[in-house]
């Protein structure tokens, strides 16, 4: 993992676990997010597409890998 996904993981997982608070994050886009579990302790998740067909592949994508790792509050 590198070093600025290992600090994002760890801001998150302090501020939403340990502190309650609302945290709104505008991630890049793509996948590295669910994959690198840098998003692990999100309790919701809003995927934004554009009006492509590369943009709808990948939001397909998200949501299969957030139902496989247990992560069902993606939209």
């Amino acid at each position: 993992m590198c070093p600025e996904s290992a600090l994002v993981k760890a801001l998150v997982t302090h501020l939403l676990l340990h502190r309650n608070e609302l945290l709104i994050m505008d991630m890049e886009a793509g996948l590295e997010h669910l994959g690198r579990a840098t998003a692990g302790a999100v309790d919701h998740c809003l995927v934004i597409v554009e009006p492509g067909q590369r943009s709808l592949d990948t939001a397909q994508q998200i949501a299969r890998l957030a139902k496989i790792s247990g992560f069902a509050g993606c939209r």
